[in-house]
Protein backbone atom coordinates (compact mmCIF):
# COMPACT_ATOMS: atom_id res chain seq x y z
CA UNK A 1 0.00 0.00 0.00
CA UNK A 2 1.50 3.43 -0.30
CA UNK A 3 0.44 6.81 1.07
CA UNK A 4 -2.83 8.84 -0.72
CA UNK A 5 -2.30 12.29 -1.72
CA UNK A 6 -5.61 13.22 -0.11
CA UNK A 7 -5.93 16.41 2.10
CA UNK A 8 -8.49 14.92 4.32
CA UNK A 9 -6.68 13.23 7.47
CA UNK A 10 -9.65 11.64 10.04
CA UNK A 11 -7.28 11.59 12.95
CA UNK A 12 -3.79 11.13 14.90
CA UNK A 13 -1.72 8.21 15.79
CA UNK A 14 0.16 8.87 19.23
CA UNK A 15 2.47 6.99 21.42
CA UNK A 16 2.46 7.85 24.94
CA UNK A 17 5.35 8.00 27.08
CA UNK A 18 6.31 5.05 29.48
CA UNK A 19 5.52 5.53 32.61
CA UNK A 20 6.26 2.53 35.27
CA UNK A 21 2.51 1.65 35.15
CA UNK A 22 0.74 -0.70 33.24
CA UNK A 23 0.03 -0.48 29.45
CA UNK A 24 -4.11 -0.86 30.18
CA UNK A 25 -3.56 1.49 33.55
CA UNK A 26 -1.61 3.86 31.40
CA UNK A 27 -4.06 4.33 28.88
CA UNK A 28 -6.94 4.60 30.66
CA UNK A 29 -5.04 7.42 32.99
CA UNK A 30 -3.83 8.56 29.47
CA UNK A 31 -6.92 8.92 27.52
CA UNK A 32 -8.94 11.52 29.17
CA UNK A 33 -5.94 14.17 29.32
CA UNK A 34 -4.76 12.95 25.60
CA UNK A 35 -8.14 13.71 24.58
CA UNK A 36 -8.54 17.32 26.10
CA UNK A 37 -4.90 17.97 25.02
CA UNK A 38 -5.85 17.28 21.35
CA UNK A 39 -9.12 19.48 21.33
CA UNK A 40 -6.97 22.42 22.74
CA UNK A 41 -5.03 21.64 19.60
CA UNK A 42 -7.25 21.11 17.08
CA UNK A 43 -9.25 24.08 18.50
CA UNK A 44 -5.87 26.23 17.75
CA UNK A 45 -5.07 25.11 14.39
CA UNK A 46 -9.01 24.39 13.22
CA UNK A 47 -11.53 26.13 14.85
CA UNK A 48 -13.61 23.28 16.96
CA UNK A 49 -13.26 19.53 16.45
CA UNK A 50 -14.30 16.72 18.71
CA UNK A 51 -11.90 14.83 19.07
CA UNK A 52 -12.51 11.10 20.52
CA UNK A 53 -9.58 8.46 21.85
CA UNK A 54 -9.62 5.26 19.84
CA UNK A 55 -7.95 1.91 19.41
CA UNK A 56 -4.86 0.75 20.48
CA UNK A 57 -2.57 -0.32 17.63
CA UNK A 58 0.70 -0.88 19.60
CA UNK A 59 2.08 -0.51 23.04
CA UNK A 60 1.41 2.69 24.23
CA UNK A 61 0.52 3.77 20.86
CA UNK A 62 -3.30 5.32 20.43
CA UNK A 63 -5.43 6.44 17.96
CA UNK A 64 -7.23 10.05 18.30
CA UNK A 65 -10.14 10.36 16.05
CA UNK A 66 -11.31 13.00 15.02
CA UNK A 67 -15.68 14.09 14.25
CA UNK A 68 -14.84 15.41 10.88
CA UNK A 69 -11.47 15.67 8.61
CA UNK A 70 -8.90 18.22 8.68
CA UNK A 71 -6.35 19.02 5.83
CA UNK A 72 -2.72 17.46 6.71
CA UNK A 73 -1.79 20.84 7.34
CA UNK A 74 -3.87 21.34 10.33
CA UNK A 75 -2.98 17.55 11.04
CA UNK A 76 0.80 18.36 11.43
CA UNK A 77 -0.11 21.18 13.38
CA UNK A 78 -1.81 19.69 16.16
CA UNK A 79 0.58 16.45 16.18
CA UNK A 80 3.08 18.92 16.69
CA UNK A 81 1.50 20.62 19.48
CA UNK A 82 0.69 17.35 21.02
CA UNK A 83 4.47 16.09 20.89
CA UNK A 84 5.76 19.29 23.15
CA UNK A 85 4.03 17.26 26.25
CA UNK A 86 6.27 15.79 28.31
CA UNK A 87 3.82 12.45 27.97
CA UNK A 88 4.02 12.03 24.37
CA UNK A 89 6.91 10.57 22.68
CA UNK A 90 5.44 11.35 19.39
CA UNK A 91 2.60 12.30 17.19
CA UNK A 92 1.73 12.17 13.58
CA UNK A 93 -1.12 12.22 11.18
CA UNK A 94 -3.22 9.01 10.35
CA UNK A 95 -3.03 9.41 6.63
CA UNK A 96 -5.44 7.90 3.99
CA UNK A 97 -3.79 4.98 2.07
CA UNK A 98 -4.71 3.24 -0.98
CA UNK A 99 -3.78 0.49 -3.06
CA UNK A 100 -0.74 0.96 -5.44
CA UNK A 101 -1.49 -0.17 -8.65
CA UNK A 102 1.61 -1.81 -9.42
CA UNK A 103 0.48 -4.71 -11.48
CA UNK A 104 -0.13 -3.56 -15.35
CA UNK A 105 -3.74 -4.88 -16.35
CA UNK A 106 -2.91 -6.74 -19.90
CA UNK A 107 -5.68 -6.68 -21.76
CA UNK A 108 -5.76 -9.62 -25.14
CA UNK A 109 -6.10 -7.31 -28.11
CA UNK A 110 -3.97 -9.21 -30.42
CA UNK A 111 -2.01 -6.11 -31.41
CA UNK A 112 -1.63 -4.41 -28.20
CA UNK A 113 1.90 -5.56 -28.09
CA UNK A 114 2.56 -2.41 -30.65
CA UNK A 115 0.55 -0.18 -28.65
CA UNK A 116 4.24 1.56 -26.58
CA UNK A 117 2.28 4.64 -26.38
CA UNK A 118 -0.45 2.91 -23.91
CA UNK A 119 2.10 0.60 -22.03
CA UNK A 120 5.99 0.30 -23.42
CA UNK A 121 6.74 -3.58 -22.03
CA UNK A 122 10.00 -2.95 -23.62
CA UNK A 123 11.15 -0.05 -20.75
CA UNK A 124 10.89 -0.84 -17.29
CA UNK A 125 7.52 0.17 -15.77
CA UNK A 126 6.15 1.45 -19.48
CA UNK A 127 8.79 3.76 -20.09
CA UNK A 128 7.43 6.86 -21.35
CA UNK A 129 4.10 5.72 -22.11
CA UNK A 130 0.78 7.38 -20.35
CA UNK A 131 0.50 3.25 -18.25
CA UNK A 132 -2.78 2.85 -19.12
CA UNK A 133 -3.00 -1.03 -17.90
CA UNK A 134 -2.43 0.70 -14.12
CA UNK A 135 -5.69 2.67 -14.27
CA UNK A 136 -7.65 0.00 -15.94
CA UNK A 137 -7.91 -2.20 -12.62
CA UNK A 138 -9.80 0.66 -11.20
CA UNK A 139 -11.24 2.04 -14.31
CA UNK A 140 -11.76 1.58 -17.98
CA UNK A 141 -14.23 4.63 -18.17
CA UNK A 142 -17.94 4.44 -17.92
CA UNK A 143 -20.67 4.28 -20.57
CA UNK A 144 -22.19 7.37 -19.02
CA UNK A 145 -19.88 9.30 -20.51
CA UNK A 146 -18.92 10.94 -23.54
CA UNK A 147 -16.37 11.88 -25.67
CA UNK A 148 -16.57 14.26 -28.48
CA UNK A 149 -14.36 14.11 -31.28
CA UNK A 150 -14.63 17.11 -33.67
CA UNK A 151 -12.89 15.96 -36.56
CA UNK A 152 -13.48 14.13 -40.40
CA UNK A 153 -16.03 12.29 -38.73
CA UNK A 154 -15.57 8.42 -38.22
CA UNK A 155 -15.77 5.80 -40.43
CA UNK A 156 -17.26 2.16 -39.72
CA UNK A 157 -15.06 0.07 -37.32
CA UNK A 158 -15.12 -3.13 -35.51
CA UNK A 159 -13.39 -1.97 -32.82
CA UNK A 160 -15.00 1.44 -32.93
CA UNK A 161 -18.45 0.85 -33.86
CA UNK A 162 -20.02 -0.63 -30.25
CA UNK A 163 -18.65 2.93 -28.83
CA UNK A 164 -20.16 5.13 -31.46
CA UNK A 165 -23.13 7.34 -30.86
CA UNK A 166 -25.12 9.20 -33.10
CA UNK A 167 -23.37 12.59 -34.13
CA UNK A 168 -23.88 14.94 -36.51
CA UNK A 169 -22.11 16.71 -40.07
CA UNK A 170 -21.83 20.27 -39.50
CA UNK A 171 -19.67 21.30 -42.71
CA UNK A 172 -21.66 23.91 -44.63
CA UNK A 173 -19.37 23.72 -48.02
CA UNK A 174 -20.35 20.94 -50.29
CA UNK A 175 -17.15 20.56 -51.71
CA UNK A 176 -15.90 19.88 -48.55
CA UNK A 177 -18.04 18.19 -47.32
CA UNK A 178 -17.80 15.28 -50.41
CA UNK A 179 -20.80 14.10 -49.10
CA UNK A 180 -23.28 14.94 -51.86
CA UNK A 181 -24.80 17.55 -49.24
CA UNK A 182 -23.73 20.34 -46.47
CA UNK A 183 -24.81 19.82 -43.10
CA UNK A 184 -26.88 16.94 -41.76
CA UNK A 185 -27.33 13.98 -39.52
CA UNK A 186 -24.71 11.64 -40.76
CA UNK A 187 -21.31 12.25 -39.53
CA UNK A 188 -19.14 9.51 -40.98
CA UNK A 189 -16.55 10.12 -42.72
CA UNK A 190 -16.50 9.73 -46.53
CA UNK A 191 -12.71 10.76 -47.37
CA UNK A 192 -10.85 13.80 -47.52
CA UNK A 193 -8.52 13.42 -50.38
CA UNK A 194 -6.97 15.56 -52.60
CA UNK A 195 -6.62 14.33 -56.36
CA UNK A 196 -4.74 16.60 -58.74
CA UNK A 197 -7.72 17.62 -61.00
CA UNK A 198 -9.40 18.82 -56.83
CA UNK A 199 -6.08 21.01 -57.24
CA UNK A 200 -7.31 22.95 -59.87
CA UNK A 201 -10.46 23.76 -57.95
CA UNK A 202 -9.78 27.52 -56.51
CA UNK A 203 -11.14 26.13 -53.03
CA UNK A 204 -8.35 23.64 -53.26
CA UNK A 205 -5.56 24.75 -54.81
CA UNK A 206 -3.45 25.57 -51.57
CA UNK A 207 -3.83 21.92 -50.28
CA UNK A 208 -1.58 19.01 -51.27
CA UNK A 209 -2.45 16.30 -53.26
CA UNK A 210 -3.02 13.26 -51.04
CA UNK A 211 -5.02 9.95 -49.90
CA UNK A 212 -8.02 10.19 -47.34
CA UNK A 213 -6.69 10.55 -44.29
CA UNK A 214 -9.20 8.79 -41.86
CA UNK A 215 -7.75 11.26 -39.08
CA UNK A 216 -11.22 11.13 -36.92
CA UNK A 217 -10.99 7.44 -36.75
CA UNK A 218 -7.46 7.16 -36.06
CA UNK A 219 -8.52 9.44 -33.00
CA UNK A 220 -11.19 7.53 -32.03
CA UNK A 221 -9.51 4.66 -31.67
CA UNK A 222 -6.90 5.82 -29.67
CA UNK A 223 -9.50 7.25 -26.90
CA UNK A 224 -11.80 4.31 -26.73
CA UNK A 225 -11.37 1.52 -28.97
CA UNK A 226 -13.13 -1.77 -28.17
CA UNK A 227 -11.18 -3.55 -25.55
CA UNK A 228 -11.09 -7.38 -24.84
CA UNK A 229 -12.93 -8.02 -28.12
CA UNK A 230 -10.23 -10.17 -29.60
CA UNK A 231 -10.14 -7.25 -32.43
CA UNK A 232 -7.16 -5.14 -33.10
CA UNK A 233 -6.05 -2.77 -30.34
CA UNK A 234 -7.38 -0.69 -27.12
CA UNK A 235 -8.35 2.62 -26.21
CA UNK A 236 -7.36 4.09 -23.25
CA UNK A 237 -10.64 4.65 -22.02
CA UNK A 238 -12.80 1.51 -24.08
CA UNK A 239 -15.80 1.74 -21.41
CA UNK A 240 -16.31 5.38 -22.65
CA UNK A 241 -18.61 6.35 -25.82
CA UNK A 242 -17.33 8.84 -28.62
CA UNK A 243 -19.75 11.23 -30.48
CA UNK A 244 -18.64 12.19 -33.94
CA UNK A 245 -19.04 15.32 -34.93
CA UNK A 246 -17.91 16.38 -37.90
CA UNK A 247 -16.27 19.70 -38.73
CA UNK A 248 -12.79 18.85 -41.14
CA UNK A 249 -13.68 17.29 -44.79
CA UNK A 250 -11.50 17.92 -48.09
CA UNK A 251 -8.43 19.90 -47.10
CA UNK A 252 -9.66 20.69 -43.84
CA UNK A 253 -12.39 23.31 -42.80
CA UNK A 254 -13.62 26.17 -41.53
CA UNK A 255 -13.50 27.99 -37.83
CA UNK A 256 -17.45 28.75 -38.15
CA UNK A 257 -18.23 25.46 -38.56
CA UNK A 258 -15.69 24.07 -35.67
CA UNK A 259 -17.27 26.78 -33.40
CA UNK A 260 -21.05 25.50 -33.74
CA UNK A 261 -19.44 21.81 -33.71
CA UNK A 262 -18.41 22.67 -30.04
CA UNK A 263 -21.09 24.32 -28.74
CA UNK A 264 -23.53 21.80 -30.03
CA UNK A 265 -21.58 19.21 -28.31
CA UNK A 266 -22.18 20.43 -25.24
CA UNK A 267 -25.27 20.89 -25.47
CA UNK A 268 -25.77 24.42 -27.28
CA UNK A 269 -29.28 24.94 -29.16
CA UNK A 270 -27.79 25.20 -32.93
CA UNK A 271 -30.58 26.98 -35.23
CA UNK A 272 -31.41 24.27 -37.69
CA UNK A 273 -29.81 21.14 -35.69
CA UNK A 274 -31.58 18.81 -33.56
CA UNK A 275 -30.82 19.01 -30.39
CA UNK A 276 -27.68 16.70 -28.87
CA UNK A 277 -29.11 13.97 -26.82
CA UNK A 278 -25.78 12.69 -25.65
CA UNK A 279 -23.69 16.08 -24.70
CA UNK A 280 -20.50 15.07 -24.04
CA UNK A 281 -17.93 16.01 -21.14
CA UNK A 282 -14.93 15.93 -22.87
CA UNK A 283 -14.33 17.42 -26.29
CA UNK A 284 -11.03 16.85 -28.27
CA UNK A 285 -9.80 18.91 -30.94
CA UNK A 286 -6.88 17.50 -32.60
CA UNK A 287 -7.08 20.20 -35.50
CA UNK A 288 -5.50 23.91 -35.54
CA UNK A 289 -6.19 26.98 -37.45
CA UNK A 290 -4.48 27.00 -40.75
CA UNK A 291 -2.42 30.22 -40.71
CA UNK A 292 0.93 29.80 -38.54
CA UNK A 293 -0.11 33.43 -36.79
CA UNK A 294 -3.47 32.94 -35.77
CA UNK A 295 -4.34 33.09 -32.15
CA UNK A 296 -7.51 32.85 -29.98
CA UNK A 297 -10.21 34.79 -31.80
CA UNK A 298 -13.10 35.85 -29.62
CA UNK A 299 -15.30 33.96 -31.35
CA UNK A 300 -13.34 30.55 -30.49
CA UNK A 301 -12.85 32.05 -26.85
CA UNK A 302 -16.35 32.96 -26.34
CA UNK A 303 -17.30 29.07 -27.19
CA UNK A 304 -14.75 27.76 -25.37
CA UNK A 305 -15.99 29.54 -22.17
CA UNK A 306 -19.64 28.37 -23.20
CA UNK A 307 -18.38 24.97 -23.30
CA UNK A 308 -16.77 24.94 -20.00
CA UNK A 309 -19.11 26.42 -18.52
CA UNK A 310 -21.46 23.76 -19.14
CA UNK A 311 -19.13 21.57 -17.39
CA UNK A 312 -17.21 20.00 -20.59
CA UNK A 313 -13.61 20.34 -20.89
CA UNK A 314 -11.99 21.09 -24.41
CA UNK A 315 -8.47 19.72 -25.12
CA UNK A 316 -6.52 20.39 -27.93
CA UNK A 317 -3.71 19.59 -29.81
CA UNK A 318 -0.61 22.07 -30.07
CA UNK A 319 0.26 21.17 -33.51
CA UNK A 320 2.59 20.17 -35.58
CA UNK A 321 4.86 23.13 -36.66
CA UNK A 322 7.66 22.72 -34.50
CA UNK A 323 7.07 27.03 -33.23
CA UNK A 324 5.85 28.29 -30.47
CA UNK A 325 1.70 26.97 -29.69
CA UNK A 326 1.00 30.61 -28.85
CA UNK A 327 0.10 31.25 -32.28
CA UNK A 328 -2.02 28.07 -32.64
CA UNK A 329 -5.36 28.01 -31.84
CA UNK A 330 -7.70 26.90 -30.21
CA UNK A 331 -4.77 25.68 -28.17
CA UNK A 332 -3.40 28.67 -27.06
CA UNK A 333 -7.09 29.70 -25.86
CA UNK A 334 -7.52 30.39 -22.10
CA UNK A 335 -9.78 27.28 -20.34
CA UNK A 336 -8.18 24.49 -23.50
CA UNK A 337 -6.22 21.69 -22.06
CA UNK A 338 -2.98 21.93 -24.30
CA UNK A 339 -1.27 19.09 -25.32
CA UNK A 340 2.16 18.72 -27.15
CA UNK A 341 3.74 15.24 -28.10
CA UNK A 342 6.33 13.29 -27.22
CA UNK A 343 8.24 10.51 -28.36
CA UNK A 344 9.36 6.85 -27.05
CA UNK A 345 12.51 8.18 -25.50
CA UNK A 346 10.10 11.11 -23.74
CA UNK A 347 11.70 14.14 -25.82
CA UNK A 348 9.90 16.53 -27.57
CA UNK A 349 8.62 15.50 -30.79
CA UNK A 350 10.61 17.24 -33.69
CA UNK A 351 7.53 18.11 -35.45
CA UNK A 352 5.65 19.28 -31.71
CA UNK A 353 4.76 22.85 -31.16
CA UNK A 354 5.93 23.67 -28.00
CA UNK A 355 6.06 26.61 -25.15
CA UNK A 356 7.67 30.25 -24.95
CA UNK A 357 6.35 30.55 -21.21
CA UNK A 358 5.52 28.36 -18.17
CA UNK A 359 1.47 27.76 -19.08
CA UNK A 360 1.59 27.80 -22.35
CA UNK A 361 1.34 24.14 -22.62
CA UNK A 362 -0.68 21.90 -19.99
CA UNK A 363 0.91 18.67 -20.48
CA UNK A 364 2.38 16.34 -23.26
CA UNK A 365 1.37 12.79 -24.10
CA UNK A 366 2.90 10.27 -26.02
CA UNK A 367 2.35 11.30 -30.42
CA UNK A 368 5.08 9.32 -32.04
CA UNK A 369 8.43 10.00 -34.00
CA UNK A 370 8.44 8.66 -37.83
CA UNK A 371 12.25 9.11 -37.48
CA UNK A 372 12.34 6.57 -34.79
CA UNK A 373 9.91 4.42 -36.26
CA UNK A 374 7.89 4.66 -33.42
CA UNK A 375 4.19 6.26 -34.46
CA UNK A 376 0.72 5.53 -32.66
CA UNK A 377 -1.24 2.50 -33.72
CA UNK A 378 -5.19 3.09 -34.01
CA UNK A 379 -8.05 2.56 -35.87
CA UNK A 380 -7.99 3.16 -39.55
CA UNK A 381 -9.74 2.40 -43.09
CA UNK A 382 -7.76 1.21 -46.50
CA UNK A 383 -9.18 3.58 -48.56
CA UNK A 384 -6.84 6.08 -50.61
CA UNK A 385 -9.93 7.75 -51.50
CA UNK A 386 -13.45 6.32 -50.72
CA UNK A 387 -13.71 4.05 -47.25
CA UNK A 388 -12.95 0.38 -48.27
CA UNK A 389 -11.65 -2.34 -45.26
CA UNK A 390 -11.39 -1.33 -42.00
CA UNK A 391 -7.84 -1.88 -40.35
CA UNK A 392 -5.00 -0.24 -38.34
CA UNK A 393 -2.30 2.07 -39.06
CA UNK A 394 0.34 4.35 -37.49
CA UNK A 395 0.38 8.09 -37.39
CA UNK A 396 2.40 10.49 -35.96
CA UNK A 397 1.64 14.22 -34.49
CA UNK A 398 -0.11 16.28 -31.50
CA UNK A 399 -3.50 15.24 -33.18
CA UNK A 400 -2.54 11.26 -31.93
CA UNK A 401 -0.48 12.78 -27.88
CA UNK A 402 -4.55 14.79 -27.53
CA UNK A 403 -6.86 11.99 -27.44
CA UNK A 404 -4.97 10.02 -24.71
CA UNK A 405 -5.24 13.40 -22.40
CA UNK A 406 -9.23 13.51 -23.34
CA UNK A 407 -9.16 9.34 -22.37
CA UNK A 408 -7.72 10.55 -19.27
CA UNK A 409 -10.24 13.58 -18.32
CA UNK A 410 -13.19 11.11 -19.58
CA UNK A 411 -11.60 8.40 -17.03
CA UNK A 412 -12.14 11.30 -14.12
CA UNK A 413 -15.54 12.06 -15.08
CA UNK A 414 -15.93 8.43 -14.59
CA UNK A 415 -14.27 8.45 -11.38
CA UNK A 416 -16.91 11.09 -10.48
CA UNK A 417 -14.31 14.48 -10.88
CA UNK A 418 -16.74 16.56 -12.76
CA UNK A 419 -15.67 20.18 -12.54
CA UNK A 420 -13.48 21.12 -15.70
CA UNK A 421 -10.89 23.27 -13.24
CA UNK A 422 -10.66 20.14 -11.26
CA UNK A 423 -10.18 17.53 -13.78
CA UNK A 424 -7.20 20.39 -15.13
CA UNK A 425 -5.48 20.30 -12.21
CA UNK A 426 -5.51 16.36 -11.67
CA UNK A 427 -4.66 15.95 -14.82
CA UNK A 428 -1.58 17.92 -14.28
CA UNK A 429 -0.82 15.71 -11.40
CA UNK A 430 -0.99 12.90 -13.34
CA UNK A 431 2.42 13.19 -15.26
CA UNK A 432 6.13 11.84 -14.92
CA UNK A 433 8.81 13.92 -15.57
CA UNK A 434 10.28 14.62 -18.42
CA UNK A 435 13.77 13.33 -18.79
CA UNK A 436 16.56 15.16 -18.86
CA UNK A 437 19.24 12.86 -20.66
CA UNK A 438 18.17 13.00 -24.05
CA UNK A 439 18.04 15.21 -26.97
CA UNK A 440 15.48 18.07 -28.01
CA UNK A 441 14.18 17.20 -24.31
CA UNK A 442 11.30 18.89 -22.64
CA UNK A 443 10.90 21.33 -19.71
CA UNK A 444 8.33 22.77 -18.00
CA UNK A 445 7.96 25.54 -19.82
CA UNK A 446 8.55 23.90 -23.54
CA UNK A 447 6.25 20.82 -22.61
CA UNK A 448 4.31 21.55 -19.68
CA UNK A 449 3.14 19.38 -16.17
CA UNK A 450 4.77 16.53 -17.35
CA UNK A 451 4.19 13.26 -19.39
CA UNK A 452 0.54 11.91 -18.94
CA UNK A 453 1.26 8.70 -16.56
CA UNK A 454 -2.36 7.07 -15.70
CA UNK A 455 -1.13 5.40 -12.64
CA UNK A 456 -1.21 8.75 -11.17
CA UNK A 457 -4.29 9.43 -11.54
CA UNK A 458 -6.52 9.79 -8.47
CA UNK A 459 -9.97 11.57 -7.23
CA UNK A 460 -7.20 13.16 -4.67
CA UNK A 461 -7.11 16.75 -5.08
CA UNK A 462 -3.87 18.27 -5.58
CA UNK A 463 -2.50 21.04 -4.02
CA UNK A 464 -2.75 24.11 -6.31
CA UNK A 465 -2.38 28.25 -5.95
CA UNK A 466 -3.67 30.94 -7.63
CA UNK A 467 -0.55 32.76 -9.35
CA UNK A 468 0.54 36.03 -7.59
CA UNK A 469 -0.88 39.33 -9.13
CA UNK A 470 1.04 41.30 -12.47
CA UNK A 471 3.36 43.57 -12.17
CA UNK A 472 5.80 45.86 -14.38
CA UNK A 473 3.18 46.00 -17.16
CA UNK A 474 4.12 48.10 -20.25
CA UNK A 475 1.81 50.33 -21.97
CA UNK A 476 1.76 51.02 -25.93
CA UNK A 477 -0.27 53.21 -27.68
CA UNK A 478 -2.21 53.04 -31.12
CA UNK A 479 -4.04 56.21 -32.41
CA UNK A 480 -6.35 57.25 -34.64
CA UNK A 481 -8.95 60.03 -35.35
CA UNK A 482 -10.42 60.05 -32.20
CA UNK A 483 -10.04 57.06 -30.40
CA UNK A 484 -6.56 55.13 -29.55
CA UNK A 485 -6.37 51.28 -28.64
CA UNK A 486 -4.15 50.50 -25.52
CA UNK A 487 -1.80 47.50 -26.06
CA UNK A 488 -0.81 46.36 -22.62
CA UNK A 489 2.08 43.58 -21.84
CA UNK A 490 3.64 41.96 -18.86
CA UNK A 491 5.86 39.48 -17.69
CA UNK A 492 4.76 35.80 -15.77
CA UNK A 493 3.93 36.51 -12.83
CA UNK A 494 5.41 34.46 -10.07
CA UNK A 495 4.29 31.40 -7.94
CA UNK A 496 2.16 28.53 -9.05
CA UNK A 497 2.20 29.43 -13.00
CA UNK A 498 -0.71 30.93 -14.83
CA UNK A 499 -2.45 29.49 -17.79
CA UNK A 500 -4.75 32.55 -18.27
CA UNK A 501 -5.48 36.10 -17.75
CA UNK A 502 -8.29 38.44 -18.23
CA UNK A 503 -8.93 42.08 -18.29
CA UNK A 504 -11.83 44.49 -17.96
CA UNK A 505 -11.43 48.70 -18.40
CA UNK A 506 -13.86 51.37 -16.75
CA UNK A 507 -14.08 55.22 -17.55
CA UNK A 508 -12.89 57.10 -14.09
CA UNK A 509 -15.34 57.01 -11.74
CA UNK A 510 -17.46 54.80 -13.59
CA UNK A 511 -18.23 51.00 -13.54
CA UNK A 512 -16.21 48.13 -14.70
CA UNK A 513 -17.26 46.26 -17.79
CA UNK A 514 -17.33 42.73 -18.10
CA UNK A 515 -13.61 40.17 -17.68
CA UNK A 516 -12.08 39.48 -21.39
CA UNK A 517 -9.92 36.44 -21.46
CA UNK A 518 -6.83 36.61 -22.92
CA UNK A 519 -4.36 33.53 -23.24
CA UNK A 520 -0.92 35.58 -23.89
CA UNK A 521 0.53 38.51 -21.72
CA UNK A 522 -1.11 41.06 -23.56
CA UNK A 523 -3.98 42.86 -23.45
CA UNK A 524 -5.25 45.13 -26.75
CA UNK A 525 -8.00 47.40 -25.50
CA UNK A 526 -9.95 49.59 -28.19
CA UNK A 527 -12.26 52.05 -28.34
CA UNK A 528 -10.47 54.50 -25.88
CA UNK A 529 -11.43 57.99 -26.01
CA UNK A 530 -8.78 60.73 -26.21
CA UNK A 531 -8.19 62.92 -23.34
CA UNK A 532 -10.56 60.56 -21.12
CA UNK A 533 -9.26 58.78 -18.06
CA UNK A 534 -9.69 55.20 -18.14
CA UNK A 535 -8.57 52.07 -15.43
CA UNK A 536 -7.98 48.84 -16.41
CA UNK A 537 -7.93 45.60 -14.15
CA UNK A 538 -5.72 42.23 -15.12
CA UNK A 539 -5.88 39.11 -13.41
CA UNK A 540 -3.77 35.93 -13.70
CA UNK A 541 -5.29 32.59 -13.13
CA UNK A 542 -5.29 29.19 -13.04
CA UNK A 543 -6.96 26.14 -11.99
CA UNK A 544 -7.04 27.27 -8.20
CA UNK A 545 -8.44 30.93 -9.28
CA UNK A 546 -7.16 34.42 -9.75
CA UNK A 547 -4.78 36.79 -8.55
CA UNK A 548 -5.73 40.02 -7.28
CA UNK A 549 -6.35 42.61 -9.19
CA UNK A 550 -3.56 44.55 -10.72
CA UNK A 551 -4.96 48.71 -11.84
CA UNK A 552 -3.54 50.50 -14.62
CA UNK A 553 -4.35 54.03 -15.05
CA UNK A 554 -4.59 55.58 -18.87
CA UNK A 555 -5.26 58.36 -20.02
CA UNK A 556 -4.95 58.26 -24.04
Amino acid sequence: MAPSSAADIGGLIVKIAESGVSVLALARASEEALARASQEAMADVAGSTDVSVGAAIAPQTRVLEFAEPVTQAQAEQAAAQLQSRADVVWAEPDVPVRIASTTPVIPSDPLFAQQWDMWDADRPVGGYSVKAPLIWGTTTGSPDVVVAVIDTGIQEHPDLDAQVLPGYDFIRDIDRANDGDARDSDPADPGDWISASDKLKPAFSECRVLPSSWHGTHVAGTIAATQGNAEGISGVAPGVRILPVRALGKCGGYLSDVIAAMRWAAGDSISGVPANPTPAQVINLSLGTASPDAPCSRAQQEAISFVRSRGTVVVAAAGNDASPVSVQSPADCADVISVTATSRTGALAYYANYGQREGDITLAAPGGDARLDTRILSTFNSGLEGPEQPGYALAQGTSEAAPHVSAAAALLYTLGVTDPSAVERRLIAAVQPFPDDVANACTATRCGAGILDLSRLTVDEPVVTPPQSVKDIAVSWRYGAAAAIAVLRWPAPSGDAATKYRWRVARAGGEYGDWTLTQPRLARIPGLRLNRAYRVQIQAGNTAGWSAPTTVRLRP
